[in-house]
């Protein structure tokens, strides 16, 4: 039986640990250890989460394979749907290994074990490692004159991998929101069309033409309103769009797929920028891409998007995009800044360059946990790296727990309204009458509105909060008027109540609101951000009077 196909040979540098990474203090990149090395341990397997160590799945008895899928079983619903299995690990994270023979063994077992529960499985990545005998044996050789390169071609190796299981069902499907936000002009309508379609671009808007909605944005170029485009992966994580169908509808992509990635393209000019705050704050992001130009390099609205997404805790990674047309120098200033970035104390995140698929596997894991923030670096022209994407897209992980909401009231966040032409009261009748003006009323349902359930909601004039000034000029008082920005919500309140005399930047306080036009539906715990100007800030609702 030959070898397995992936990577035996391959020289792919390793990636870090899973679940921890461990950097020194000033270093620029995290220190790349292998995932699946002989000489590094994952940490000890964890009761709960999604992700399961197998050492290895031989000889099973139909009582041990029934146990296994009910265990199968919980892992899936712990990833809402996905489960990780490392194979060839024992329960201390330990790299043992397998032989080939029982290497294929455990993953029919695990495959049989995926169809007991409509689950498919993929290999994300397949590796060789030493075993701790023969290491031992290797070492010391090593220490021998003319006995080192004996030792280690003797050495026997072992089979480790990871394995993707996803559930896959008609009526069911994974969804991640990402918003794709940054400069003007740093090709965010661009890549989404080249994810989407599948089609590189030709430099000269090809590949937006099909994310942009309004005429005035073909001809600029940029985009002005909120867009929505979908990427489906089928079960073994193949992408559904790219499919022999020329032009797959939204139902084609959703019915094919185990996981749709929902992409908001925002609005990168500064004109715009309340539209942006309304597409991060009412789309329920999970995810957020910071575009930025190699050419262009980290602009002041870069940093305005980079701000609230670390102001909305929404996990975020770079696509350096435009790399074929960037001079060296340039590109290396552009990386530096964004490395600077997030270096800075209110920031603290890991850059992590993204150069092969141990890499991709590395980031997927770890970016739930909002410590590293990835950096790919891209061009929708040639496709460098876009393979590299795509399966981080598919890896990325749920980060809401949808299932446990399933007992809890209905809501429905309305952000857009609009008129279908031909539907409503038509007049069908002849009449001998004289001129006649007949007047319908327009229903009163408007963006910011909610759908709720039946259990006595009410919207609130006023509420409570817990606010952070990121920056104002002066100082802010009782009756000063920002806008607030919530979900769906976005109206001008004034401040009624502080329990300080007066707030100036990066000062907190407890502040009270009332909304200025009309009642709007809050709920305690949401996060918030007002606006007025150049004055900035956030808050939690800690409080709603009804």
């Amino acid at each position: 039986m030959d070898a397995p196909s992936s990577s035996a040979s391959t020289t792919i540098p390793p990636s870090p640990p899973r679940r921890q990474i461990n950097i020194e203090k000033d270093t620029e990149l995290i220190e790349e250890k292998s995932l699946l090395s002989s000489h590094d341990m994952l940490e000890k397997e964890h009761d709960d989460g999604n992700i399961e160590y197998k050492w290895k799945l031989v000889g099973l008895s139909e009582d041990r394979f029934k146990h296994l899928v009910t265990q199968m079983k919980y892992r899936l619903s712990e990833g809402q749907g996905e489960a990780i299995y490392e194979i060839g690990i024992n329960d201390d994270g330990y790299p043992l290994g397998l032989s080939e023979e029982e290497y294929r063994e455990t993953l029919s077992n695990i495959e049989k074990m995926a169809a007991e529960l409509q689950a498919n499985v993929s290999i994300i990545c397949e590796k060789q490692v030493t075993s701790e005998k023969d290491q031992k044996k290797s070492k010391k050789g090593s220490n021998e004159k003319n006995g080192s390169s004996g030792d280690a071609q003797t050495a026997e190796k072992r089979w480790v991998a990871e394995v993707l299981v996803r559930r896959f069902g008609e009526e069911e499907y994974l969804n991640v929101n990402i918003v794709v936000c940054g400069n003007v002009d740093s090709g965010k309508s661009t890549l989404i069309g080249v994810l989407t379609r599948g089609q590189l671009d030709n430099g000269r808007g090809l590949a937006r033409s099909n994310v942009f909605i309004h005429k005035h944005e073909l001809t600029t170029g940029r985009t002005s309103s909120i867009s929505h485009q979908i990427m489906g992966f089928d079960a073994k994580g193949d992408i559904v769009n790219h499919s022999n169908l020329d032009h797959p509808t939204w139902k084609d992509i959703i019915e094919k797929s185990s996981k749709v990635c929902t992409f908001v393209d925002l609005a990168g000019h500064e004109k715009y920028l309340k539209t942006t705050v309304f597409g991060m704050t009412a789309g329920a992001p999970d995810y957020a891409v910071v575009c930025v130009g190699a050419n262009m390099g980290v602009t002041k609205m870069t940093k305005e998007h980079i701000g609230l997404c670390l102001a909305l805790k929404i996990p975020m990674f770079f696509c350096v995009t435009k790399v074929d047309i960037c001079p060296e120098n340039v590109l290396k200033q552009t990386v530096e800044t964004i490395h600077k970035i997030l270096k800075l104390p209110g920031v603290r995140k890991l850059p992590y360059h993204v150069k092969n698929e141990d890499d991709v596997v590395t980031c997927a894991k770890n970016l739930a946990s909002d410590r590293i923030s990835p950096i790919f670096f891209l061009s929708s022209v040639t496709g460098e790296n876009l393979n590299l994407l795509h399966k981080f897209l598919n890896l990325l992980p749920i980060r809401k727990d949808w299932e446990s909401l399933i007992d809890k009231p209905a809501q429905y966040i309305i952000d857009q309204t609009f008129f279908v032409s031909g539907v409503g009261t038509v007049d069908n009748m002849q009449a001998l009458l004289s001129k006649k003006k007949k007047k319908e009323r327009r229903s009163g349902i408007r963006k910011g509105m909610v759908l709720v359930d039946e259990e006595d909601p009410k919207a609130s004039w006023e509420f409570e909060a817990d606010i952070l000034v990121l920056y104002h000029s002066t100082t802010i008082k009782e009756n000063y008027q920002p806008v607030v920005h919530c979900n769906c919500v976005r109206q001008t309140a004034k401040i009624i109540k502080m329990d300080v005399e007066s707030l100036r930047t990066g000062e907190k306080a407890k502040v009270k609101f009332r909304f200025m036009f009309r009642p709007e539906y809050l709920r305690v715990g949401e996060r918030l951000i007002f606006r007025e100007g150049t004055t900035k800030g956030l808050g939690v609702i800690s409080q709603v009077f009804k």
